[in-house]
């Protein structure tokens, strides 16, 4: 018995550490890069990680929306307006300029079978997202449709 125990200790010691790791991290948001055999130890790259999860630590939800087939927002979240200007065009306004280069992600939200594809334009240190949406033939259609901005507000 007394072996099996000794045998199991360095896993559990491991466990604990990976666990105590994992909670300082998650209490005080700092970002901790090891390096795992294999990887590179190189400073500069590792300090290019860390600044990199920083900068993605740093934003936050600017906008959602779920959005009706003439643009009225039904549900909203950040968002000045939405303008249908013309078939399948619509111009998102939010509450707050982004900085540099937000996540946005767009969904048709189609009650029937038929291909929707929604591509979008971001009006960069601004505050204007342009989306397109048309159908299989590549035919501006108007739909309800969710967006989500994801960023840093200026």
């Amino acid at each position: 018995m007394i072996n099996s125990v000794k045998a199991r200790t360095p896993i559990l010691t491991l466990i604990l550490f990976v666990f105590a790791v994992g909670y300082t991290v998650a209490a005080t948001n700092k970002v901790v890069v090891i390096p795992i055999a294999g990887d590179s130890t190189d400073p500069a790259i590792i300090q290019d990680l860390t600044d990199r999860i920083a900068a993605l630590e740093s934003t936050q939800p600017l906008a959602y929306a779920l959005i009706a087939v003439g643009g009225t927002a039904l549900s909203s979240y950040g968002i000045a307006g939405v303008t249908n200007t013309e078939a399948g065009l619509f111009v998102v306004t939010l509450d707050k300029a982004v900085s540099g280069y937000p996540v946005v992600v767009a969904t048709s939200l189609a009650s029937t079978p038929v291909t929707e594809v929604i591509t979008h334009l971001v009006n960069y240190d601004s505050n204007t997202i342009t989306l397109r949406i048309v159908n299989e033939l590549d035919n501006p259609i108007n739909t309800d449709f969710s967006i989500v901005v994801h960023g840093t507000a200026q």
